[in-house]
């Protein structure tokens, strides 16, 4: 009887991956139809104002490095001015990120438990929905990934090619959010952690430094061939600084409380928490390389957050790919327990299995499949006509009155006008193809 109930186990958890697959699959379809959220909105604009012969920090004023704006102008550049073209470029980074994890988790765990990861981890990132997708925090992550891949291996150390790689990604991050160089924490760990011999760590430490400052060094030779070096330095450096500097009289009360608000709220971290820290101590017993790869990885994403102090979903992105390999490495364990242990029968062994596979699944998809499923449902009702175009736009709350206001800008001005949007509404310029006076 146990035997004949793994089966259906197993048929049944066969048949939720596939449906899982094509809930991630339709999701990507109807975030072609998403609308812009506010940082979107100015990521928008400030791409279309680089599309234009802009630059930002000079012509287009926000505080973030110039990654986002860049990659927001290429998938204009690519698609057209749409809502929908970035759509398209993020979802291309998932699919390389994905890839890169399916690879990570196999070579540690087993291709089931990998694809597994993979799939929850593309569903955890697609329950952001619309406001927090197609963001920097998020590219952050993906970026991160391939660092883990190439460093974090089971055989073979890396060569210097990779430690380099791995610099170029942490670098990129840096052009997202300056103190996201602090990334550069987990190939000094990596580094350190097998204890080579100094001329070994030398090397190492020199080749990530080299890659971590060439996309540096390259911005600031644009900005400075552009004549834009100092207000480059003086937006995404100097204003930041001064910014976060005044939140430290915020105390360490207050940002605990909103770090254990969410670490412990009804997200998918809480649900993960058990199985990560199984998994960092199964992943010390096989690999301190490994384990302090994770662990410096979460230390510098949760850090990242607080040093902000602004618990949004979208600034935990980075934290999530480390949650979901730990986790997949606690479950192998687990389950490799399980197999091998004399002290059970066989058929209890298996019905434990069972019924932990069965419960992890039930509880971590209902967290990060229920959105997703909810947004196809709304997108469905649009496609079939039986919810109009504005009604679907109100299903997303504030940005149906920035699409409305567009149109009433692009009725009321000419082409060739320029507009002033106060506060956040910067999508209205983008999605009413005018452009700003000045920054």
């Amino acid at each position: 009887v146990i035997d004949m109930q793994y089966v259906y186990f197993k048929r049944a958890s066969g048949m939720l991956f596939w449906l899982l697959l094509v809930l991630a699959v339709l999701t990507a379809g109807a975030s072609m139809t998403w609308p812009f959220g506010w940082d979107q909105g100015i990521f928008a604009w400030i791409g279309d104002v680089v599309s234009r012969g802009g630059l930002p920090s000079r012509d287009g004023w926000d505080i973030k490095g110039p990654l986002p704006y860049y990659v927001y102008a290429f998938a204009q550049w690519l698609f057209g001015a749409h809502t929908w073209s970035i759509r398209i470029v993020d979802i291309v980074f998932v699919l390389v990120a994905d890839l890169m994890l399916f690879r990570m988790v196999s070579a540690w765990c087993n291709r089931p438990i990998a694809a597994w990861s993979t799939l929850l981890f593309t569903l955890w990132y697609a329950s952001g929905s619309y406001w927090n997708t197609a963001q920097p925090d998020g590219w952050v992550m993906m970026l991160m990934i391939p660092v883990a891949a190439i460093l974090m291996r089971p055989q073979h150390p890396a060569g210097w090619a990779a430690w380099w790689l791995a610099g170029v990604f942490v670098g990129c991050t840096a052009l997202a959010k300056f103190f996201y160089a602090g990334f550069l924490l987990v190939p000094a760990v990596v580094a350190r952690a097998d204890r080579p011999r100094p001329a070994v760590l030398m090397a190492r430490a020199a080749a990530c430094l080299a890659g971590f400052l060439l996309p540096l060094l390259l911005t600031l030779l644009w900005f400075w061939q552009q004549g834009a070096l100092d207000t480059f330095i003086e937006v995404t450096l100097r204003y930041p600084a001064d910014t976060y500097r005044s939140l430290v009289q915020f105390g360490v009360e207050e940002r605990l409380r909103g770090l254990l608000e969410h670490l412990t709220g009804g997200g998918g971290i809480a649900v993960t928490l058990p199985f990560v820290l199984f998994g960092l101590y199964a992943g010390w017993r096989r690999s301190p390389v490994l384990a302090a790869g994770l662990i410096a990885w979460m230390l510098v994403a949760i850090g990242a957050v607080v040093i902000q102090n602004r618990f949004f979903i979208y600034h935990w992105l980075p934290l999530i790919p480390a949650l979901v390999i730990s986790a997949a490495i606690g479950i192998h364990a687990l389950f490799d327990g399980l197999r091998e242990s004399t002290t059970w029968p066989k058929h209890a062994k298996a019905g434990m299995r069972g019924i932990l596979a069965g419960s992890l699944m039930i509880v971590f998809v209902l967290h990060v499949a229920a959105l997703p499923a909810f947004e196809v449902l709304h997108w469905g009702a649009y496609l079939s006509g039986k919810t109009s175009t504005d009604d679907y736009h109100r299903h997303f709350g504030s940005p149906a009155d920035d699409i409305a206001m567009a149109r009433l800008v692009g009725k009321l001005t000419r082409e060739d006008d320029k507009v002033v949007i106060f506060g956040w509404n910067s999508s209205i310029l983008f999605l009413s193809r005018r452009q700003s006076p000045t920054r």
